[in-house]
């Protein structure tokens, strides 16, 4: 939400800071704001001491062999919590310590369209009709699966007495509280599964198609309590039940380590998780805010991630777009299963996801082999494109899905082909790897577009073969520079580049054999021309602003702090509005007068929403600081709009840069 907070502050003494000889971890402004729960996993047991300054609310069940801990913790009252915050995130025996970001559904609000339709249009368009008599033929012949492929909704439970989903549902968990049912009580959940059901014949033909089965996994009750912590405690719980897929119709756009731990222990152990890419914001008055970038855990690399297409299999400007996108489905007025064995008509990407999953169980029990990389890179490999579109793009990534394809298009060692020339490159996402083949005579070609200057980091890991003399050559096109490098086992290369396209070009050596390998791309931003400014110690001075002045920095590094100083010559009034062009940034800003030593914190906003504030002041210093709510690297700037207003006529000697003697 948003508004605008006005608040007294007044210099009523010298504000007296450390010499540049000052220690780089000062103690922390005492900082009004609200209870925040933490997640924080340690490598080993919690630490007595740490557990002195929290309140568990929850303790992870799942424990590995080094004893790793997960919990849920609140910081005790009257512990400042960025002194907390300062001292345990760097703690030696912690993994990580984040705030327990809120996640949320993502569906949206449908009304059918007048007119005849068949309100399975979907299966027709995904092509599962299709399928159903491929998989009949070959599960005859193919060997059986010793049990039933299993699929884990990670929901608001499933309505456990509805008679089309109770011949297919196996025992689940309620993660808040094992000792109730997961029992949906809101219908989310309960229509995810029955999306699933509808694509395994299950609401259309007279028995399901092959043996599929649904496991409810019960984090939330009325859809706006999702969290990352309890999702990823659903997570590890369908992994320790042996399901062999996971689908998650729910999300947020802010990164959580907690999240991505859970989703590569699930890839280790062997399932695929399938994630909806998440559904655009709108404000009040129904205008656009964002639709892109996509959803986590939708974007982390190990996720097979979703977004949605309208009725005529077009993209749908509701459904968020960007890197990290594999396919679309059908997301517009899906009709599913409700509770009190109703039907429903929904839509959003949370509908389009479980299309996926459901097709991937399909190929899973004929392909029992295949590890949750193969099964992405298939289902990638078999959407489908019209003729002309790129391979990959930002709104369809790898094309519409389709189930008959997937079980009649064997396996390909590699995606990318043709990428031979630099007019054939593979459009690569970041955070999304890419598995092709290398071969003597060969020339693997791709392409990438970045947005903001930054660091582009490219990993190669070989995964089978040798690279012997093999290199890759790295082109910036907008500034035509170009450089080669040799490959070797597991190599890393960082480039600085501008934004515009980056083109890659693997060249094999001759005589050598195929080398399997994954190329995956990140992007790192760079740091701001008010760098270094991470303490109250050595903050960065801004001009005066007389009129309303736009100010640009960037979050480039993980617990970034951007400290800045006005020394202001009279009382008056002083408007600041930080705003972020991206819903990855929850902004966070601290005011702190000269001489006080509290500050106030304001917080008012979520993801991707502005905090603003009007300040009558006195003259002397105000300090403020910015940084993101969850402490991670932010991949576009942040804009400081500030505006101060004097009480009375400005001098000219009032209009020069502010500095601290």
């Amino acid at each position: 939400m948003r508004f605008w907070i006005f608040v007294w502050l007044a210099a009523a003494a010298v504000f007296v800071l450390p010499s540049s000889q000052a220690m780089p971890d000062p103690h922390p402004p005492e900082i009004t704001a609200p209870d925040r729960e933490w997640v924080v996993k340690w490598k080993g047991e919690p630490s007595f001491s740490f557990l002195e300054t929290v309140q568990v609310i929850h303790r992870s069940s799942a424990r590995s062999s080094r004893q790793e801990e997960t919990l849920l913790v609140s910081v005790k009252e009257g512990i400042n919590q960025e002194e907390w915050w300062n001292r345990w995130s760097r703690h030696a025996g912690i993994e990580y310590l984040h705030p327990n970001h809120k996640f949320e559904t993502a569906d949206q609000a449908s009304e059918p369209t007048a007119g005849n339709w068949d309100e399975f249009y979907y299966l027709e368009q995904i092509r599962a009709v299709e399928a159903w008599k491929v998989f009949r033929n070959k599960h005859r012949s193919l060997p059986r699966r010793s049990g039933p492929v299993i699929v884990a909704v990670v929901d608001t439970g499933v309505d456990l007495g509805n008679p089309t989903l109770r011949p297919l549902l196996v025992p689940g968990v309620n993660v808040k509280n094992k000792s109730l049912p997961p029992q949906d009580h809101l219908g989310h959940g309960t229509q995810v599964a029955g999306v699933l059901a509808a694509v395994w014949g299950a609401l259309t033909e007279k028995a399901p198609v092959g043996n599929g089965r649904i496991m409810p996994i019960k984090v939330m009750e009325d859809g706006n309590d999702g969290d990352v912590y309890f999702t990823a405690e659903g997570i590890r719980e369908a992994v320790r039940r042996h399901a062999d897929l996971i689908v998650l119709a729910q999300g947020g756009w802010t990164y959580s380590e907690a999240i991505a731990d859970a989703v590569r222990e699930a890839e280790r152990a062997g399932t695929l998780v399938v994630a909806a890419g998440g559904n655009a914001s709108y404000d009040l008055n129904g205008n656009l805010l964002h639709n892109r970038p996509l959803f986590y855990p939708a974007a982390l690399p190990e996720v097979l991630g979703v977004g949605s297409v309208r009725m005529d299999g077009t993209h749908d400007p509701s459904s968020n777009s960007g890197d990290g996108l594999d396919v679309v489905a059908p997301g517009d007025f899906i009709a599913t299963t409700g509770t009190s064995a109703d039907m429903r008509i929904e839509s959003g990407t949370s509908f389009a996801a479980p299309q996926a999953a459901g097709v991937a169980a399909l190929v899973l029990q004929l392909h029992p082999e295949y590890s949750p990389s193969d099964l992405r890179n298939l289902i990638c490999q078999t959407a489908r494109k019209q003729k002309g579109e790129p391979r990959w793009d930002e709104e369809m990534g790898f094309g519409l899905l389709d189930a008959y394809r997937a079980l009649t298009i064997p396996l390909s060692p590699d995606l990318s082909e043709p990428n031979n020339r630099p007019e054939l490159a593979m459009p690569v996402s970041l955070n999304q790897p890419v598995d092709a083949l290398l071969s003597c005579s060969d020339r693997d070609w791709y392409q990438l577009d970045l947005e903001q200057p930054g660091t582009l980091v490219l990993q190669l890991h070989k995964l089978k073969g040798d690279w012997k003399h093999s290199s890759i050559r790295i082109e910036i096109m907008s500034e035509g520079r170009s450089a080669v490098y040799p490959l070797k086992e597991r190599e890393q290369i960082k480039v600085t580049a501008p934004p515009g396209r980056v083109r890659v070009q693997l060249l094999g050596a001759g005589r050598m054999k195929e080398v399997y390998y994954r190329l995956s791309a990140t992007w790192m931003p760079l740091g701001d021309s008010y760098e270094n400014n991470d303490y109250e110690w050595n903050m960065a001075d801004l001009q005066l602003p007389v009129d309303a002045t736009l100010y640009e920095g960037t979050i480039h590094k993980k617990g970034d702090f951007d400290w800045f100083r006005l020394v202001l010559p009279r009382e008056g009034e002083l408007s600041i509005r930080v705003t972020s062009a991206t819903p990855r940034m929850d902004p966070l800003l601290l005011i702190l007068m000269e001489g006080d030593s509290k500050g106030v914190l304001i917080d008012a906003g979520g993801e991707g929403e502005p905090e603003q504030a009007r300040i009558r002041v006195k003259s002397g210093s105000v300090c403020l600081r910015l940084s993101d709510y969850g402490r991670n690297v932010i991949d576009a700037p942040y804009q400081l709009l500030l505006h101060y207003q004097p009480a009375g006529p400005v001098k000219k000697d009032e209009q020069t840069m502010a500095s601290w003697k």
